[in-house]
């Protein structure tokens, strides 16, 4: 069964994990990719095992936040899965069959049609971008946010902002 929870409650969800694969919706944008990225190394950083697991390899538009992935196919632990700017299951593709066999999944998501199909989910319609809400957990757990990190998530932020012009942009996107 699904339980909704609030970013903090997330962010304290997300520390107890240790073994992490990190996985956007198929076809990733510059959010997927961010959040997925931006976590990543937030994670590593703090001294937890990430991987950010792709169905393929990164769209060329997006080549320079690196090729520090894995492929679905190439996932073969099992760890517990958190999944990122994804609405359903169903646009995870391959990834499918890791969410499955994982030990526990979280689901973090700024879209309202999200029907929350994780063990624990937080969806935030009002924001901009998943990469605010990433932004948002780790700075309820009161830890820095690195240099390599805040560039992650400045690439979603501006990307689904369509560069701070849409009217999802709220002054605390800015700020």
């Amino acid at each position: 069964m699904t339980k909704a929870i609030d970013l903090t409650l997330m962010a304290h969800e997300i520390m107890r994990l240790h073994k992490v694969y990190i996985i956007p919706h198929v076809n990733p944008d510059g959010d997927a990719l961010g959040s997925s990225f931006g976590l990543c190394r937030f994670l590593r950083e703090n001294g937890k095992t990430a991987d950010v697991v792709l169905e393929k390899e990164i769209p060329q538009g997006y080549a320079f936040l690196g090729n520090d992935y894995i492929l679905a196919e190439k996932a073969a632990e099992k760890r517990d899965v958190i999944v990122l700017d994804c609405g359903e299951l169903s646009r995870i593709g391959k990834s499918e069959r890791i969410f499955m066999s994982a030990g526990s999944t979280l689901v973090i998501d700024h879209h309202e049609t999200n029907d929350g199909f994780g063990d624990k989910c937080t969806i935030m319609g009002s924001l901009s971008s998943t990469c605010e809400m990433i932004y948002l957990i780790i700075k309820a757990l009161g830890l820095t946010i690195s240099r390599e990190t805040a560039f992650f998530l400045y690439t979603g932020i501006t990307s689904d902002t369509g560069g701070m012009r849409y009217s999802c942009t709220s002054p605390a996107t800015l700020a």
